[in-house]
């Protein structure tokens, strides 16, 4: 929810102001609300294991319990056979309530199954909690422990992206339970990549019910172009409304779309006028091919290959490599560029490092990127993130061939649940929206600095798309437990 409201001027007799009246509107939205638990929360990761020797342990003991019956006798083991039937029709039933829930929540590629142990197996891809993947991951949870009552039952939750297993979480659905009833720390183990193989699990119906694939998925939100305090004026602007579809088609692939049309700017921004090259300019601003790899030891890759508007028309490829520590902590990238112009025998290519560590403890995260730019303009970025739920605020600097320092901010501007996905797609808002303001400094005039420090942008990437802006990690669970249990009893 949110407040409207409208100012204006109708009328003034000082000399001062070149018009006598002035109407503006404003709207005032909470971003963020802390969920509070009632202890102190604190959990350490469990360790890893090796997933071959539990792949082969699981094995073996299916083999073993087959023996154990083909040595009994034929009355006793047709009997245990029978018992056994009836438990597996009573998990049967709750495990289906279970996925028609996750379905009926909007998830999509949901598989659910279980063994005799009993072990709940989840796996799912999340396309309505697009502003926090944690958010989908605390509902299925909580899911979970709603219909699942099977004594010492344990769950295993895979959370996959664009069919790519992203974060693994399993535990004991009573401890979970007694979490979202009472706020009681649950004792988790949470670890990125794929879950650890569990054996003779039976799928209830088809795995990856409600397929992914091949769905549009629409986001809209504006563009913007803004001079702030210039010898023309305090405020100029060009505001496009933006368009990018995205249609997930494959294994960590599919093409992206996107599309701008200016809806309102100031008289500078207009052609021949100061800022008029600068303007928002209707029509096609990208469109690629992209595939994302999940590589051994916490390492992304993923590949854009299409047209880019960048003042110019380019056709050109770009590509990002980004690892990310075991806890979430720390997080290297590097990202390359190579672009030709479409109407001149040139070409561009950028080459960066970045790193960044999120104290998550206290909701900040710091940035470094260093390299050479879009505009071939070469230095060093920096920057500092304060986290207040799923926005943040930042101060920034640069120096490439001039000095910057700034501000920013990142919101989302699409509600915390989007709309279900339908078969013929999804419409939703931008989960990011990100606007800063800058200066130069160090120097005695500030004169306009355009394309500094600039990097190709692509509405599909790593850091947002699949990693969650950076915080899809254990220790970013760790740090937000109570997010878990308040958005199962939000949603509920």
């Amino acid at each position: 929810m949110g407040t409207l409201t409208l100012t204006s001027k109708f009328y003034s007799n000082t000399d001062h102001a070149e018009k006598d009246s002035f109407w503006g509107v404003n709207f005032s939205m909470l971003l963020f609300e802390q969920a509070t638990l009632n202890d102190p929360l604190e959990a350490a990761p469990a360790p890893m294991l090796d997933a071959d020797a539990k792949r082969e342990a699981a094995f073996k003991a299916h083999y073993e319990e087959q023996r154990r019956l083909a040595r009994k006798p034929l009355p006793e083991a047709k009997k245990e056979v029978t018992e056994r039937d009836e438990y597996k029709k009573s998990l049967t039933m709750q495990t289906r309530a279970l996925k028609a829930a996750l379905l009926e929540d909007g998830f999509e590629s949901v598989s659910v199954g279980f063994n005799r142990d009993p072990h709940v197996v989840v796996s799912f891809e999340n396309y309505v909690f697009n502003r926090n993947d944690i958010d989908a991951i605390g509902l299925v949870l909580g899911r979970i422990a709603e219909h699942v009552n099977e004594p010492n039952a344990q769950f295993t939750v895979q959370l996959l992206n664009r069919g790519i297993p992203m974060l693994a979480l399993r535990g004991h659905i009573n401890n979970y339970r007694e979490f979202v009833n009472t706020g009681t720390t649950p004792d988790m183990d949470i670890r990125r990549g794929e879950m650890d193989p569990i054996g003779s699990v039976s799928w209830v119906g088809m795995p990856k019910a409600n397929n992914a694939y091949f769905k549009p998925r629409l986001t809209i939100g504006p563009a913007l172009d803004s001079r702030l305090a210039t010898e023309l004026g305090v405020y100029d602007f060009s505001l496009a409304l933006k368009a990018d579809v995205d249609v997930p088609m494959w294994y960590g692939g599919g093409i992206n779309l996107s599309a701008e049309t200016e809806v309102a700017n100031t008289s500078d921004y207009d052609d021949g006028k100061a800022f008029g090259r600068l303007a928002k300019q209707s029509g096609l601003t990208q469109a690629t091919i992209y595939q994302t790899f999940a590589l051994p030891y916490g390492i992304y890759n993923q590949t854009h290959i299409g047209f880019f508007k960048e003042f110019n028309d380019y056709t050109g490829i770009k590509n990002e490599t980004t690892w990310l520590s075991g806890n979430g902590r720390h997080q290297f990238s590097a990202e390359l560029g190579y672009f030709e112009y479409d109407d001149y025998d040139l070409d561009k290519d950028y080459q960066t490092l970045s790193y960044r560590y999120n104290w998550v403890e206290q909701d900040v995260s710091f940035h470094a990127t260093a390299g050479k730019f879009f505009y071939e303009d070469s230095g060093v970025k920096l920057e500092t993130r304060f986290w207040f739920g799923d926005s943040y605020v930042s101060i920034f600097a640069q120096d490439t061939d001039v000095q910057i320092a700034g501000i920013s901010f990142s919101i989302p501007l699409t509600p915390r649940k989007d709309m279900a996905p339908t078969r013929y797609g999804q419409v939703k808002g931008n989960e990011a929206w990100r606007h800063a303001a800058s200066t130069r400094i160090g120097e005695s005039k500030n004169a306009i600095a355009v394309g500094r420090g600039h990097l190709v942008n692509t509405p599909v990437n790593i850091d947002k798309t699949f990693l969650n802006q950076g915080r899809l990690s254990s220790s970013y669970v760790y740090s937000n437990l109570a997010r878990l249990r308040e958005v199962y009893l939000t949603y509920k």
